[in-house]
């Protein structure tokens, strides 16, 4: 074992290594024997390809290099496709047009709608007649967008309105026997995570929607994730404790199935996010976020009984149903991230589809360590700990190393433990890290996340200049040499904590 001085060791992690990209995943959604996910490609210019999983030796994209895609509603998108009965509808990110394609049938692409007049489209379901139902954005020339929820055609394309009258609509669920509907509404100046109302409603025989009302919600519960269990019953995810605890509606009324100091479910930033699955009538696998990170748990919303699933990942992602399985994204501390096959039977794991091989040894990756501390208010802060690890070398006794802040973006996000780049290249060469869940950051509750009102720039410095104090007061880090990395609301996390404290050297 060598022994250099912290921040000057050698390491594998080079900076064209952080700067390569790997792909990466998103949606996944089960047609049948078939499951669909997107791969999003950096050497294709972050093109995004929908691809068709049947096996490890069947993996291929049903879209092609002139499409990419992604829908812009909201900016940030997602819900970009929707499939059903072996056909694809996507949203193709250069037009904001919705095409149509049949793998099984050939490659042949067909365009569906004209978005000549600005329209955006996402959150695409399919219904019983193979038309699709989904939010549209709708830009004016003089007068902010607007939003609807809308039915087209798939043979004309024909756009007809279903819903209007809010600023913002978002899940709509078809019930599966196709006569009712749930939807999320919410308006200015809410966000999505500070309030939504839940609709349900019946179609007629003509397709229009009637008896459509407010089941949960208001200005002050925010509800993501409407899933259905059976035909007039359904799961949700609502804030009205103070964390997002499942919820299941039925005829009578609505009742809790979860009442924990712990969240079911996360901002809704992107249409489609997923972190709950219906196995069947009654049970549901949830990805719960605790103080000390993701679990997977089995929720049986008739006896509100909850059991440990696998403990394998540190983040579960995109979660769907394929056959008698559950697919997933699964994050981990020490590897890229997967395509993840769960047995629902037995636990057993299959990776079915890989970032690649992680071009490093794992005896050199530092593992996420979750902590907390208060800040100068005595409130606690969340955050994760990375310690300076190589396996060749070691430090000086005594001597403490640098250590980097990292402030995330959102700023409603939330710094996960899973494997990154940016925190191996320092911590190889001998720097600690502390990646910070400030306040206002999710999975910790209502409360922790409207720390943050009225105070960004002041709540979020304070609570990574807590850190340091911690730190170092546990002899863990050189006070002197600290910096802070951040980028979006990050970065102006990291502006304000370089001209408001005297507690950081760079950044």
């Amino acid at each position: 074992m060598q022994t250099k001085p912290f921040g000057t060791w050698p390491s594998p992690i080079t900076a064209d290594l952080v700067a390569s990209a790997f792909v990466s995943f998103g949606e996944l959604q089960s047609d049948g024997e078939d499951l669909y996910f997107l791969e999003s490609r950096p050497s294709e210019r972050g093109r995004t390809a929908l691809m068709l999983w049947r096996s490890a030796e069947e993996c291929f994209e049903v879209t092609n290099d002139g499409f990419d895609v992604r829908t812009m509603v909201h900016e940030y998108g997602g819900g970009a496709y929707a499939v059903a009965n072996g056909i694809a509808f996507f949203v193709n990110k250069s037009n904001q047009d919705i095409y149509q394609v049949d793998p099984a049938h050939g490659t042949t692409i067909k365009q569906i709608t004209d978005s000549g007049l600005g329209e955006r489209f996402a959150d695409l379901i399919i219904d019983s007649a193979n038309n699709l139902i989904c939010v549209r954005e709708l830009h004016h020339e003089e007068t902010e967008p607007t939003n609807d929820l809308v039915h087209i055609d798939s043979i004309s394309g024909e756009v007809s309105v279903l819903h209007h009258g809010h600023d913002f609509y978002a899940s709509p669920r078809i019930s599966p026997n196709g006569n009712q509907i749930v939807f999320l509404a919410w308006d200015h100046p809410n966000m999505p995570w500070d309030g939504t109302q839940l609709y349900l409603g019946s179609f007629k025989i003509s397709g229009e929607l009637e008896n459509t009302t407010i089941v949960a919600g208001g200005t002050e519960e925010s509800i993501v994730q409407p899933i259905w269990l059976s035909n007039g019953r359904f799961a949700y995810v609502s804030d009205e404790s103070g964390f997002w605890n499942i919820f299941v509606h039925e005829t009578g009324g609505s009742y809790a199935v979860t009442n924990e100091a712990a969240e079911y479910g996360f901002p809704l930033w992107n249409f489609g996010m997923r972190s709950l699955v219906a196995l069947n009538e009654s049970v549901l696998l949830a990805a719960k976020n605790t103080e000390s990170g993701q679990e997977l748990v089995f929720v049986d919303c008739d006896t509100q009984l909850e059991t440990p699933c696998v403990d394998t990942f540190c983040s579960f992602a995109a979660m769907t149903k394929h056959l008698e399985d559950v697919i997933f994204i699964g994050g981990q501390s020490d590897d890229l991230s997967s395509l993840v096959r769960l047995s629902v039977h037995n636990q057993a794991i299959e990776t079915i589809r890989s970032q690649g091989e992680l071009p490093v040894p794992k005896s050199y990756v530092s593992i996420a360590q979750a902590i907390k501390y208060r800040n100068s208010n005595e409130e606690l802060v969340y955050a994760n700990y990375y310690s300076p690890t190589h396996p060749k070398v070691d430090a000086p006794q005594h001597e403490r190393p640098p250590l980097l802040v990292l402030s995330h973006g959102g700023p409603t996000s939330k710094s996960s433990a899973n494997f990154s780049f940016i925190v191996q290249f320092f911590t190889t060469r001998g720097w600690a890290v502390l990646d910070v869940n400030y306040g206002g950051s999710t999975g910790y509750g209502r409360d922790y996340r409207n720390r943050l009102l009225g105070q960004w720039g002041i709540v979020d410095v304070e609570d990574c200049v807590a850190g340091v104090r911690y730190l170092v007061a546990q002899n863990l880090v050189d006070p002197n040499r600290i910096a802070i990395r951040g980028g979006s609301a990050g970065g102006y996390t990291t502006l304000r904590a370089l001209t408001t404290t005297a507690t950081f050297k760079a950044g």
